[in-house]
């Protein structure tokens, strides 16, 4: 499946997503009497190599079956000239994103006029933070440079929508992970340095908002209406201590077991999240010493007849030696964890497995 082109497969699934998720939303919708105001058509697709115009129309007209004029439909991108060329869609309001700026706010919004010369100007992802990543240090946004630029925003008349207004959590295994070429996961934990954090504190940066809000004589409510906010209520429960109750290898949260004759993608089986595990019953494997090299694009634990051998990761190490004790009949596991979906690329990063055993030069 070709993801955000007009490949029949993904429009079908598209298609059907949006019958149940409409069924839901449309009620909500501004011209129902509901809240939403604003539908978003695509996300930064003018980022992307591929600019499949067919698919972009095919998708505005889905949204309109739907929404009609009951909202706005309107697209975000990146304020550079070649990303709002390739992300506008003919019918569709185009807003743009950017964060902390030095420069004039409407000089970002100098390529947005050439191709959008009348209407508001919108900032539709104003980053007030950034997101984290496993084993690196959490990251941060200025509060002075946010509200520096927000004042520029506000003196220039553009609207703005603060992103992320509200840090949150990407619960069970459903985190992302980067685009670069070394594997970079988002932490669990989505606070993404925010104004008000994950844990529904307001923070100095949100108080530092709410003034400048005020000096511009916005509403933003009374004192007392956020006294008690500042700093939720925390509870301290003190070490948890975690007890081995049963082997992954014996887990009776599974499915059973598929046989194919090579390694397939956990789509494939109508897995999304999570782990599977991989077993072949090794007949005659190369002598020692040899060495099991894995294109793995998570994270797998290395099993030779249940005990754990070597871990490997994407990126990071690909290949491991093998003992000396391997031989004939013995079961070669991999449990291969997903560890968070691409959040910014063009294709579908599924979970692939691709395995060589080497000896002496040679392949298997």
């Amino acid at each position: 499946m070709k993801l955000r082109t007009s490949d029949t497969s993904h429009a079908f699934f598209v298609s059907k997503w949006f019958q149940q998720l409409f069924e839901r939303i449309s009620p909500f919708l501004y011209g129902n009497g509901g809240p939403v105001i604003m539908v978003q058509v695509e996300n930064e697709y003018g980022s992307y190599p591929k600019h499949d115009k067919k698919y972009l129309n095919w998708l505005r007209d889905l949204y309109l079956s739907y929404v009609g004029d009951k909202a706005v439909l309107f697209t975000t991108d990146g304020w550079y000239q070649n990303m709002v060329n390739k992300g506008r869609i003919p019918g569709v309001f185009s807003t743009v994103d950017f964060g902390t700026t030095t420069e004039p706010v409407l000089k970002l919004f100098g390529p947005l006029r050439k191709v959008q010369p009348n209407g508001p100007l919108v900032n539709s992802e104003f980053y007030t933070g950034w997101l984290s990543y496993w084993g690196d240090p959490l990251s941060t946004v200025d509060t002075n440079n946010i509200i520096r630029t927000m004042r520029d925003l506000i003196e220039a008349n553009v609207s703005f929508n603060c992103y992320m207004i509200h840090g949150g959590t990407n619960f069970g295994f459903t985190s992302g992970s980067g685009s670069d070429s070394i594997l970079k996961l988002d932490l669990t934990s989505y606070d993404y340095d925010a104004p008000i954090s994950e844990a529904g504190d307001l923070t100095d940066k949100y108080l530092a908002i709410r003034d400048l809000l005020k000096e511009f004589n916005y509403s933003v409510g009374s004192d007392e209406e956020i006294k008690g906010l500042r700093k939720s209520p925390k509870g301290n429960y003190g070490p948890v201590v975690l007890e081995p109750v049963i082997s992954l290898m014996e887990s009776p949260v599974s499915t059973l077991p598929v046989t194919t004759e090579y390694p397939q993608a956990m789509e494939t089986f109508n897995q999304s999240y999570g782990l599977i595990s991989y077993t072949h019953v090794l007949t005659d494997p190369p002598k020692d010493p040899s060495v099991l090299q894995v294109n793995v694009r998570d994270r797998a634990l290395v099993l030779l007849d249940n005990e754990e051998i070597s871990v490997l990761a994407y990126t990071v190490i690909n290949e491991t030696p093998m003992p000396s004790t391997m031989k004939t009949g013995m079961n070669l596991t991999l449990i291969v964890e997903n560890q968070g979906r691409r959040n910014y690329q063009l294709l579908s990063d599924v979970t692939k497995v691709i395995i060589h055993y080497y000896s002496y030069g040679q392949f298997y």
